[in-house]
């Protein structure tokens, strides 16, 4: 049989060390930082539930600080993202 040159499609890609360890390091700040504002979320949450009770705008801080963890957690991820793509960039 003829290959015309090309080789398997399922050889494995190979990446340098230093872009995974790159990457696990962002990862792992950007973990830590996700962790910190979470654990003041909790933190106020078990200790202050009268901060969390406040009224912002017609609804509970509790509400407002839960859905900024859902936003925050969507930003990192993306800046995760871009952080990962400019290594190859």
């Amino acid at each position: 049989m003829v290959m015309h040159g090309h080789t398997p499609s399922d050889t494995p890609e190979t990446e340098a060390s230093h872009h995974i360890e790159r990457r696990a390091r962002y990862g792992l700040v950007l973990f830590a930082l996700y962790l910190a504002i979470y654990g003041a979320f909790v933190y106020l949450n078990a200790f202050a539930p009268a901060v969390m009770a406040a009224q912002v705008g017609g609804v509970s801080l509790a509400i407002v600080y839960g859905f900024g963890l859902i936003a925050a957690a969507v930003v990192l991820a993306l800046l995760y993202d871009f952080l990962c793509r400019r290594l190859h960039a």
